[in-house]
Parts: C-alpha cells; sequence; structure tokens
C-alpha cells in the first residue's frame, strides 16, 4: 500500500494535485499530513509527498511534523512542494526559481526511476539547493528538478501531469521483487554484462539490470 501525504491547505485543491495522484495507482491511502500519524507511515510500503499550488506555503510553517522523514527507511517520492520539505529536512535552503508549465530539463545522472526525460510539467516559485549527501539527477535551466538519497526521491517537476510513467515506476515493484519475479539468479543477471547497457522490461518500465544487480547483490 501506498500512503500518498496531502499538503493542501484548501480541499478544492485535490482535484488538481492528489486525485492526478491516485488515479495512477492501485493500493493507497490519503492522509493530509496535520492528520498524519506513525501506525499510517508504519502501514505503508511506499510514500508520495503530493505538492499543493503556487501561493500555499502553510507546509513550511509546519516542518517539524515531517521530521520522521529524515530516519524512514522507505521509498519516499516527494512532488514539487514534496522535494521542497525534503531538501530543506536536509539542509538545503529555498531558490527562487519560478517555472510554469512545459520545461526543457537535462539528465545528469540516469537512475532506476528516471532515464529518459527531456520536457517536464512545472508549476513552482521555489527550487531548493542541493541537500549534503544527494544525489542531483535532473536540472532545467533554472532549477534542480530531481534528486536522490538513497530510496527518497525529490522531484521538483509535477509527474502525475506530464511524465506519468515515473509515478507507475516508483510504484512498481522494488527491484528485489522483479528480480524474484522474473525468476532470476544474480549469476543470470551478471554473465556477461559489463557495460550495463542491456535492457530487460518489466512492468512497462525499462531497467538497467547492472543496476538490478547492484539493488540484489
Amino acid at each position: 500500500m501506498i500512503l500518498l501525504i496531502n499538503i493542501n491547505r484548501y480541499k478544492l485543491h485535490d482535484l488538481e494535485f492528489i486525485k492526478p495522484i491516485t488515479d495512477l495507482l492501485e493500493k493507497y491511502s490519503v492522509v493530509h499530513y496535520k492528520n498524519l500519524k506513525k501506525s499510517d507511515i508504519d502501514s505503508a510500503e511506499k510514500i508520495i509527498i503530493a505538492g499543493t499550488s503556487l501561493k500555499d506555503d502553510e507546509y513550511l510553517k509546519d516542518l517539524e511534523k515531517f521530521s520522521w522523514i529524515k530516519s524512514c527507511k522507505k521509498p519516499l517520492l516527494g512532488i514539487c512542494s514534496g522535494m521542497q520539505i525534503l531538501a530543506l529536512l536536509n539542509g538545503a535552503k529555498l531558490k527562487k526559481a519560478k517555472e510554469i508549465g512545459q520545461t526543457n530539463v537535462k539528465i545528469l545522472k540516469k537512475d532506476f526511476l528516471i532515464h529518459n526525460i527531456e520536457k517536464v510539467y512545472s508549476l513552482h516559485q521555489f527550487s531548493t539547493t542541493l541537500p549534503k549527501e544527494f544525489e542531483l539527477l535532473v536540472r532545467s535551466s533554472k532549477s534542480i528538478q530531481a534528486i536522490k538519497k538513497d530510496n527518497h526521491y525529490g522531484l521538483m517537476f509535477h509527474p502525475e501531469v506530464f511524465n506519468k510513467e515515473l509515478i507507475k515506476g516508483f510504484a512498481a515493484s522494488s527491484c528485489r521483487e522483479c528480480a524474484k519475479t522474473l525468476k532470476m539468479k544474480r549469476s543470470e543477471l551478471i554473465q556477461g554484462e559489463k557495460t550495463g547497457s542491456i535492457k530487460i522490461e518489466i512492468d512497462n518500465l525499462r531497467i538497467d539490470k547492472a543496476y538490478l544487480v547492484k539493488q540484489i547483490s
């Protein structure tokens, strides 16, 4: 089950920032961050923190309510405001960078989740600086667009609008589960793999075998 954390100040915004995400998920639970309980986090397999409207910054006054993120070992995806929360909790600062609409981006480092995007849909007035120990995966001419540390991802853009496969990919089975499902042994995965250039298809998501090997080692 995926825990989808709602940070909207006004319920009307749920139609714009929550429903497009739930439309892409099968098993999920939506909880507003002000009502979030430890049991919600404990029962979730993965966590998504959704974005909110341009003028809604109430969540910035409540960062202590997200302090659990720093010790959370579960896969987590922060979208737009959700990335801001993730970054700020890890020592980053807000950086003015207004981007609205389709935005050209450049991938700086390919990843299991992010490996083939050229354009994204942006709706933000602020991005962030790069948090310590995070990898910078994607950026635009104005801002950081995607970051990662272990299994925590931050996306400044809105994949629920454009690049929906990223949400589906995050929700899909883990690399370990993929390998088990395909009945692949580690020896079979690494045989002949020197460059990691060969790909396999899992649930319509292209996965790098070398990355898969690393995850199940």
